[in-house]
């Protein structure tokens, strides 16, 4: 084989494997990404249910009314906000809304046919995810204050069991793609940089034209002679 095949071989290979490695790390940092989301949503709802269960103690003591705790949990839950005006919501496993701070006119009501651009029915997938056992996410589409297309939204859902309520809440996640392609792009350039393959290119670059010029003075040689 040819040294300059060789070398081509050489940067192809190293090229590939940086492809790999560089597609590896860029999944684990989408995960990484996602999963600080998951955990933030899981953090939030966490304290959701600890109002409930405050709420749900007094009903026990004898010190609420059921009803009256439950007007008290709702007000105290309706007036949560985070980063602007995030919020949680609670519905019931019939899907009935009971709690929406920003659509008060949707309390009492069915959303189970609430349903985002692609059909899916997110209270009740919620509610659904709700009823199993561990930490449950939905991800789907949602419109966002000024943006003109829904974009990807993730949330999550706990059940209440002792009044049949389900608390839960949602962020946008369309800044983890900002993010990941943001990431990609200085990662990518910054092994590109440092990776073999480009001192492989110089070096190739130069045997050739160490090589032409060495063509060059032979036939001004051949001339001479």
């Amino acid at each position: 084989m040819r040294i300059g095949s060789r070398l081509n071989l050489l940067i192809a290979t190293a090229l590939l494997v940086l492809a790999v490695i560089t597609v590896v790390a860029l999944s684990m940092l989408r995960t990484s990404i996602l999963h600080e989301k998951e955990e933030k949503l899981q953090g939030l709802v966490e304290l959701g249910l600890t109002t409930l269960d405050y709420y749900g103690k007094q009903v026990e003591s004898g010190t609420l009314t059921k009803e009256a705790a439950q007007v008290a949990a709702k007000r105290t839950i309706s007036a949560l906000r985070y980063e602007g005006d995030n919020y949680l919501f609670v519905v019931d496993t019939a899907y009935r809304m009971l709690v929406q701070p920003l659509k008060p006119e949707m309390e009492g009501k069915d959303v189970s046919e609430v349903k985002d651009v692609n059909g899916v029915r997110v209270i009740y997938e919620l509610v659904e995810l709700a009823k199993r056992d561990g930490w449950n996410y939905l991800g789907y589409h949602w419109p966002k204050p000024g943006v003109p297309e829904p974009v990807d939204k993730l949330s999550t859902a706990r059940l209440y069991a002792p009044w049949g309520w389900v608390l839960g809440t949602g962020i946008y996640i369309d800044d983890v793609d900002q993010t990941f392609w943001g990431v990609a792009l200085v990662l990518w350039d910054r092994r590109r940089r440092r990776h073999p393959a480009a001192g492989a290119v110089t070096l190739h670059r130069s045997f050739h034209r160490a090589s032409d010029r060495s063509r060059g003075r032979g036939r001004q040689s051949a001339r001479r002679g």
